[in-house]
């Protein structure tokens, strides 16, 4: 998957997500993924990362998503690299493979999973969540 499959697939997500709730006043799109603004005026940073050797979470939004390719390179990335992101409170990661016969996409939220998951089984985890959807070639 490239830059432009995993940011299309975060804008139409973000926008089928808020159907109900309504409450994304605008998406913009830009170099690294995308903008979201909410009408209470917070926002959150959308960074479509076919890599994530790549990722580097700035401090400018309290919300960070990534949307990244289900792939073995990116499940082991996050394992050898839990320390990195583990602390970062508004950090969500969505593994996605729009063309998997089985779920989707999975989602880890970092600090989150490290405050409920005991880090022996961190591993196993990530494997069994990442095992749902089918891994990205």
């Amino acid at each position: 998957m490239d830059f432009e499959e995993l940011q299309e697939w975060a804008y139409h997500y973000i926008r089928n997500r808020d159907i109900i709730a309504r409450s994304v006043a605008e998406i913009d799109k830009d170099e690294s993924g995308l903008i979201v603004k909410y009408k209470d005026n917070s926002m959150m940073k959308v960074l479509a990362l076919a890599d994530l050797n790549r990722l580097d979470i700035s401090e400018e939004y309290s919300k960070v998503s990534v949307v990244t390719p289900n792939s073995i390179a990116n499940i082991k990335w996050i394992m050898e690299n839990w320390d990195k992101v583990k602390d970062h409170k508004g950090l969500t990661i969505y593994f996605v493979n729009p063309k998997s016969r089985l779920d989707k996409k999975w989602v880890l939220h970092p600090y989150t999973h490290n405050k409920i998951c005991d880090s022996s089984a961190l591993r196993t985890g990530i494997k069994a969540m990442s095992d749902m959807v089918e891994k990205v070639r």
